[in-house]
């Protein structure tokens, strides 16, 4: 019998599949967060103007729009399931405040 082919995700899947590799938030929450932060959860979508200045270095980074401070040197900015486990050592610390479009409620457009 042949084996089944893998079929491959990409985009906001593949983000909700690497959002459910950790425990303690909210799948569905941070999913809409993903989407109000870079609509098409594509990973390469990275803000680098002066307006993302964190003192340290400029820039927020992927599908969660992370910002540079919190990445190590050699994480790749570009790989989504980097940015997610990026992103949970963010909340743990911060929480969804951290997110702008949760301050302001953007996030629930995509709920």
């Amino acid at each position: 019998m042949p084996q089944p082919k893998s079929v491959a995700v990409s985009g906001c899947e593949l983000v909700r599949r690497e959002l459910s590799k950790y425990s303690g938030w909210d799948v569905s929450l941070m999913l809409a967060i993903a989407k109000a932060e870079n609509r098409s959860c594509n990973p390469l979508n990275h803000n680098l103007t002066n307006s993302e200045n964190h003192g340290v270095c400029v820039g927020s980074y992927g599908v969660l729009q992370v910002g540079c401070l919190h990445f190590q040197p050699h994480d790749d900015r570009n790989d989504t399931a980097t940015v997610v486990r990026v992103a949970y050592r963010v909340w743990q610390s911060q929480g969804y405040k951290a997110w702008t479009t949760y301050r302001t409620g953007a996030y629930k457009e995509n709920l």
